[in-house]
């Protein structure tokens, strides 16, 4: 191909590649811009990174499809050219038969080239002017835009509905009637009613908009000192793993775990375990000195504990435990009174000493189930804000370890021996099972009993609220005694069945 041509040529091709970057970049831009945008509006930092990234991407993707419909063929060329110098398609026959040489097609392409060379390339014109040049106008626009909300920090705003001041209500309600102790009750209550008053005004009874992220971050700040509060007064953990580091002492070390874990049944059967350890027939092979020692020893090594977790003597966990101790020490000094045989001296101390053991029982695990209360009632507020104001897993702060309702039968294997626990399923609280399909704990005897021994009285009680039409609405009784009805029938066929 001759070189007037050529230069016709090489400028339609400049046009191309300029044609596909300022698309390419467009796109860019475009994309760059409305991420910026998007996410700055939604509160939400990326790394810049990544908008370098998703730019970048956009330009080759862009600039790569638009250059490959665009690209420049000779005849794509030629055709154009003929166009522009309005030719009648001389240029398209001398590429069509560039190769020929008969006299004819030699004599039109040398004359098409004399034209050429007379014409010059300035009327080749960009074909495409005004789309790329709206779409520059188009990403610059959008792109400087995020730029300029980003720089000025704008955030989109959260509606507050009367749902969400009702909940915050509710839960300032359930707070203030709870058994809460009173310094985390009236963290918590201060907290709520903070955050009540900053979105809600009283006067005018209307919501107030926020931006999003002060919401979250004043509802998150008040989760964290909520839960603070609330760990002050667990100490079942401190004073747990102090008993635990107890020296050679299994039976204290077994029941720090359980205290550590705000596990009241395990805590209930690991005394009891203790208790059952001084028995006639566990002791068999000791002596009265023997045993009067050992539990001098245990007493000495809880208050050793006691001492090393840096609770205070006031809480009453530690005075639960610390009555055990006192205990232990008063029956280790036990004896079946003036002229008594070893064997009587020995069966006395056995006596006081699980005697002292099962006293305190109810004192220990009293407080520990106080303090899950504690625990369990400030995990439900921090639960109950985190729905209301819709915040995600990761906008939530760290918080104290949450301490995990673990209801014996719900599928975890509590026996350590491969089998489910035989309890059933049911509602309960901690590891204290208060339902299920055959039992129920009974809190005046500290027992489970059979469903069956309580509910005749259970039903007999709300029967009685049944008769009293002014205790329940006539709209509920029929849907109550259908459901008294199907669990006599469900605790019939138990019975039938054990």
């Amino acid at each position: 191909m001759n070189g007037d041509f050529k230069k016709f040529k090489n400028k339609i091709w400049a046009h191309a590649i300029i044609e596909s970057a300022v698309a390419g970049l467009a796109a860019g831009l475009i994309l760059v811009g409305a991420l910026l945008l998007a996410f700055t509006l939604s509160g939400i930092s990326l790394n810049v990174g990544i908008y370098i990234g998703a730019g970048i991407g956009a330009f080759a993707i862009a600039g790569g499809v638009t250059f490959f419909i665009l690209r420049p063929t000779e005849k794509k060329i030629a055709r154009r050219v003929d166009g522009a110098l309005g030719m009648n398609e001389k240029v398209q026959t001398m590429v069509a038969f560039s190769s020929s040489q008969e006299p004819m097609v030699v004599i039109q392409r040398s004359d098409t080239s004399a034209r050429l060379s007379a014409a010059g390339t300035k009327n080749i014109k960009f074909k495409r002017l005004w789309q790329c040049s709206v779409a520059a106008i188009v990403a610059v626009g959008l792109f400087s835009s995020a730029i300029v909300v980003s720089a000025m920090d704008v955030e989109m705003t959260q509606p507050m509905g009367d749902d969400v001041v009702k909940s915050l209500n509710y839960l300032i309600r359930y707070v203030n009637s709870s058994s809460m102790a009173d310094g985390p009750k009236q963290v918590t209550l201060n907290k709520l009613n903070g955050i009540l008053g900053t979105i809600y005004d009283d006067e005018s009874q209307t919501t107030i908009e926020l931006p999003r992220r002060e919401i979250v971050s004043l509802v998150t700040r008040s989760m964290v000192d909520i839960d603070a509060a609330t760990d002050a007064i667990i100490t079942a953990e401190p004073i747990g793993l102090a008993l635990n580091s107890g020296a050679d002492a299994d039976s204290l070390t077994e029941l720090g775990i359980h205290i550590a874990s705000l596990t009241v049944s395990t805590t209930r059967t690991s005394l009891q375990i203790f208790a059952n350890a001084y028995t006639a027939e566990a002791t068999a092979e000791m002596t009265y000195t023997d045993l009067s020692l050992e539990l001098a020893a245990y007493s000495t090594q809880i208050v050793a504990s006691l001492a090393q977790s840096g609770v205070s003597v006031d809480d009453r966990l530690y005075s639960a435990i610390f009555n055990l101790s006192n205990g232990l020490l008063s029956a280790s000094t036990a004896n079946g009174g003036e002229g008594a045989s070893e064997d009587d001296d020995k069966a006395a101390l056995l006596a006081a000493a699980n005697s002292a053991i099962t006293e305190n029982i109810s004192g220990i695990t009293v407080q520990i189930t106080y303090q899950y209360e504690n625990r369990d009632i400030c995990m439900y507020v921090i639960d109950a804000l985190q729905e209301t104001f819709e915040i995600s897993d990761d906008e939530m702060p760290d918080l104290g370890e949450i301490i995990e309702d673990v209801v014996p039968g719900d599928g975890n294997d509590d026996n350590d021996d491969g089998e489910e626990d035989p309890s059933g399923g049911g509602a309960g609280r901690g590891d204290d099972l208060v339902a299920s399909d055959s039992e129920i704990y009974d809190y005046r005897t500290e027992s489970y009993v059979k469903y069956g021994e309580l509910l005749d009285e259970y039903n007999s009680i709300i029967l009685s609220y049944i008769s009293d039409g002014e205790r329940i609405p006539s709209g509920y009784i029929e849907m109550i005694n259908a459901y008294l009805d199907a669990l006599t029938k469900v605790n019939s066929d138990s019975e039938g069945q054990n």
